[in-house]
């Protein structure tokens, strides 16, 4: 996500670094990438509407018109595609609380509500067989869901594996066993970076070189 030359837009990389930056879309609004499609050709991504509120939009690339998921004025946040390019998993206040809810992909279709009692980021199984999620209304839980992503989507109901505290950046392992979680820093402070400037005049002023 980048707002360069004063211009909203998302763009990609490789991811060992090398090449430039390359535009996928240029955007309305302030815009953040969320998930791709496994053709790698439709991007679900963020845009901050000019109702205060976040939307989720697609795009297909390259040349693609960028697309609002939903109409309405409900917050949604984090679409997950689902491994099989049929589904996307997305969090959505359409109730009054953030829960989670399946449908088909790309497209509308008939949703389902996976999570109860509040649901938010999402992330499905690399099989595609069970969707996570946290719910972060009380103790930070994480919850998995086992689903049937056939032509008809089918979901169990939640299930509770650990209680974490977890942040919103996080992911699940190819083998659906292990969880890479971001977790606030010690004390109740957040993480800061912190710039050292003219660092080798302070260094020779403190260890003069011997010459």
């Amino acid at each position: 996500s980048s707002s360069r030359d004063g211009k909203n837009a998302l763009f990609r990389v490789a991811a060992d670094g090398s090449g430039k930056p390359e535009l996928v879309v240029e955007t309305e609004a302030y815009a953040v990438p969320n998930s791709w499609a496994p053709d790698g050709k439709t991007l679900v991504f963020i845009q901050h509407g000019a109702d205060k509120k976040n939307h989720l939009w697609t795009v297909t690339i390259p040349g693609g018109k960028a697309v609002r998921l939903h109409e309405g004025d409900s917050t949604e946040l984090n679409g997950e595609v689902s491994p099989d390019g049929h589904w996307v998993a997305y969090e959505s206040t359409e109730s009054g609380n953030s829960e989670i809810y399946v449908q088909p992909f790309p497209g509308s279709g008939s949703k389902t509500r996976i999570s109860t009692e509040g649901g938010s980021v999402p992330r499905w199984a690399h099989n595609g067989k069970e969707l996570f999620f946290w719910n972060f209304n009380a103790d930070r839980q994480l919850f998995v869901v086992d689903v049937q992503p056939g032509t008809v989507f089918r979901a169990g109901l939640p299930q509770l594996m650990f209680k974490a505290a977890a942040g919103t950046t996080w992911d699940v392992a190819a083998d659906g066993k292990r969880f890479l979680v971001e977790t606030p820093a010690s004390g109740g402070g957040g993480r800061r970076m912190e710039v050292v400037v003219n660092w080798f005049e302070e260094l020779n002023r403190r260890v003069p070189v011997k010459r």
